[in-house]
């Protein structure tokens, strides 16, 4: 839970930061906001892939690999 209200904090900021990015024209108007949720989305993707068994018996196969 505590990750959870942490990246919701984190993305209310960078909203507020991309939004002020804009305002001052920053960043073109053609890039938008899009980046933030495509950026909370790879977050996400990476939670997922790294809480993921496969995640977890890889790291094990290249530790015993590596020792």
């Amino acid at each position: 839970m505590t990750v959870a209200v942490l990246l919701y904090f984190t993305f209310i900021n960078l909203q507020r930061v991309a939004e002020r990015l804009l305002q001052d024209q920053l960043i073109p108007g053609w890039l938008g906001m899009w980046w933030l949720p495509l950026l909370m989305l790879a977050v996400a993707g990476a939670i997922q892939w790294i809480d993921s068994n496969w995640f977890w018996a890889q790291r094990r196969r290249w530790r015993i690999r590596r020792a």
